[in-house]
């Protein structure tokens, strides 16, 4: 590549940028912790040690009308209780860790799990391209810039901890069908699995994806039926086991075993409209006013009103959107480039499982409520750069001009962010 020490000296200074910029945004920023309902239901496990049954959440929409955090979500009324409780245990262990102020251990560790999803997605990128860094670097700078996940790095959110576990998880069973099958491979991926089930719902795709991943190889590599009976039980025995008391918890009681209280009840019936304009002038908290799964979508991941709700500078924060639409467009293409690849498969079937199951779960229960659509997509974030970086390497084969472009779209990108987050610290 021409201009070799250029490159490396740009991208290192980016990468650099992205991580000091988690870092400030941390120290800086008061977070969401104050106010925000999975934090306080972490406070009630840390009080009480033991994560108290859920209570029926009802009078849903007359809740919601002025709703105060502070005061309502405590004791019984507390709406996060019906969400797998690992992430509010392992946030209870570290605020146990400084209970003079609970809420910074719980923002260390949301930067930790944040820091650590990035270098599992640097070794995500490392398996497909190996040391290819005129695609791994550009690649790693979306996930460091994308404001939606910058914002994860400040959060009290489930997500939070799903999104690296994932990513082990998505490593592990790339490798999989790479060697001769592997039973403690298996039983990995199996305890990575019942982890992912008690964290969050979106795991029912890992269980899903294993049965399917050992499924194929039994059928396109011939394996032994008694070996992969062996593995196939393990996959599904090992989760059912460890994990499956809270969902046959949830169906006990409720008579449903994924048990969300309410949102069945507030319906907009707005599916699949992509209102771009309406985007940009809406707040984080309004895009139900006019939004749709696919609004929700883009939201998610490129809003900064994550972190900042009440002082926002629209133009900057519109400069974003608009630059975030070139990267996404060469992800799409890097979507069919893959879908001819053989190595891309288990990806593939990953990404198609969580848009068929978070699709459908978002148009049984579209409460048109922003959070609800976007936080159950976020998981998918770190699948976007892999495939931002199928989609250069097509362009690259194309034509380097092409390539450069690319490559222009994520530093314009990267640029714009770092310019919005020095306007707002000033």
């Amino acid at each position: 590549m021409p201009h070799k020490k250029i490159f490396f000296a740009l991208f290192s200074a980016l990468l650099l940028a992205g991580l000091a910029l988690r870092v400030h945004t941390v120290a800086r920023i008061p977070g969401l912790a104050e106010y925000d309902p999975h934090f306080e239901y972490a406070e009630e496990v840390r009080a009480h040690y033991a994560a108290v049954a859920a209570e029926p959440y009802t009078g849903l929409r007359e809740k919601l009308d002025g709703y105060n955090f502070s005061k309502s979500v405590r004791g019984f009324q507390n709406r996060m209780r019906w969400h797998p409780p690992v992430y509010y245990l392992s946030c209870a262990l570290a605020a146990s860790l400084y209970p003079a102020d609970t809420a910074l251990p719980v923002k260390i560790f949301s930067l930790l799990c944040n820091l650590a999803a990035l270098w599992l997605l640097f070794l995500l990128l490392r398996h497909f391209y190996k040391d290819d860094y005129e695609l791994t670097f550009p690649a790693l700078c979306l996930l460091l810039f994308l404001p939606g996940h910058i914002s994860f790095a400040n959060l009290a959110n489930n997500d939070v901890l799903f999104a690296p576990v994932c990513l082990l998880f998505l490593l592990l069973s790339l490798k999989l069908g790479e060697e001769p099958l592997s039973h403690v491979r298996v039983i990995y991926l199996s305890l990575l699995c019942s982890f992912l089930l008690l964290i969050k719902y979106p795991g029912l795709v890992c269980f899903i994806y294993l049965q399917a991943v050992l499924l194929g190889l039994l059928l396109r590599h011939r394996l032994p039926r008694a070996q992969y009976f062996r593995a196939a039980l393990a996959a599904c025995g090992i989760p059912l086991a460890l994990a499956g008391w809270y969902y046959w918890t949830n169906y006990s009681i409720w008579g449903n075993p994924l048990y969300m209280p309410g949102y069945s009840s507030v319906r907009e019936h707005v599916y699949l409209s992509f209102r771009f304009i309406g985007l940009l002038y809406s707040r984080f908290n309004d895009w139900h006013e006019s939004s749709s799964i696919l609004t929700g979508f883009f939201a998610s991941f490129f809003s900064f009103d994550w972190i900042n709700t009440a002082a926002r500078e629209i133009t900057l924060r519109n400069a974003v959107f608009c630059l975030a639409l070139a990267p996404l467009l060469t992800a799409c293409a890097g979507i069919v480039s893959g879908a001819k690849k053989e190595k891309f498969l288990p990806l593939n079937l990953f990404l198609l499982l969580s848009l068929l199951s978070t699709g459908s779960f978002l148009w049984k229960f579209n409460s048109g409520a922003g959070p609800l659509k976007s936080c159950y997509v976020m998981f998918l974030a770190p699948l976007y750069p892999v495939y931002f970086a199928e989609g250069l390497r097509a362009l690259r084969a194309r034509s380097r001009t092409a390539y450069y472009f690319g490559l222009a779209a994520v530093l314009s990108l990267s640029a714009s962010v770092i310019i919005y987050y020095r306007a707002f610290f000033l």
